[in-house]
């Protein structure tokens, strides 16, 4: 079999073309023999059998991820037929994007430099959305301050004392009754600033999203930008200390 032949070094004499056509007939006979069923164990067993010896790890063990990755292949190509998605993704080619200069209107960016910019600013807005939010645009007054996580604020919402009269938005005023701690609740420490940071630089972006489409390359990269991570610090710890996640 080609495979099979000695490699050497004046192989790396051949033209381009010849190189090419060399490559071409390799893929022509993988395909051939992954059709193959026995031809193609036979030939995925001596490949195994080489990365083992190489790797010095058992070869049962590389064949048990083997069929563990086939298995999740298979998966996703089920899913996908279900739900009619058989085509190709491509690059992006144009997005429609807020003009700089008048944020009401719509520009089609088409260029490289122009959608970059576009997808940039749309991730800017997505990760700086919070910002907006009637909760963090409360006047000093209403004596929240930042939320800092112990603060005077912080622990009068959890205990029910906070004076909810202050902030004149109905659904923020809600929001932070509903975060009042139930008083057969046993207490819990929050967890340090510095432990969180760790846990999240550390996490594995392979978890699947929620249903709000936030994964953990969010708040893996929400603990590098300080208001983000005081936002999300603070709400991760509202369930730990009361046992309530909010909906």
């Amino acid at each position: 079999m080609k495979g099979q032949e000695w490699f050497c070094t004046s192989r790396w004499l051949l033209s381009s073309k010849q190189l090419s056509q060399n490559f071409t007939g390799a893929y022509a006979d993988y395909y051939q023999i992954k059709v193959q069923r026995e031809a193609r164990d036979t030939w995925i067993g001596q490949l195994l059998a080489t990365q083992a010896t190489v790797l010095n790890v058992p070869k049962k063990k590389l064949w048990q991820q083997l069929r563990q990755w086939e298995a999740v292949q298979k998966t996703a190509s089920q899913v996908k037929q279900a739900l009619g998605k058989l085509h190709e993704h491509q690059g992006l080619l144009q997005v429609e994007a807020p003009d700089l200069q008048n944020p009401e209107l719509l520009i089609m960016a088409v260029s490289k430099t122009t959608l970059e910019q576009a997808c940039l600013e749309e991730a800017k807005r997505q990760f700086t959305q919070a910002v907006t939010t009637p909760l963090l645009k409360c006047s000093d007054a209403t004596g929240l301050g930042n939320l800092q996580i112990g603060s005077l604020a912080f622990l009068q919402i959890l205990e029910g004392t906070f004076p909810f009269e202050k902030i004149n938005n109905p659904y923020t005023r809600k929001l932070l009754q509903y975060l009042c701690r139930p008083v057969t609740f046993r207490e819990v420490l929050p967890i340090p600033d510095k432990e969180y940071k760790l846990g999240w630089l550390y996490a594995c972006k392979t978890t699947a999203s929620s249903l709000s489409g936030v994964h953990f390359g969010h708040y893996m990269a929400g603990v590098k930008a300080v208001l983000t991570e005081k936002i999300n610090h603070l709400m991760a710890t509202i369930p730990l200390l009361t046992g309530i996640s909010p909906e």
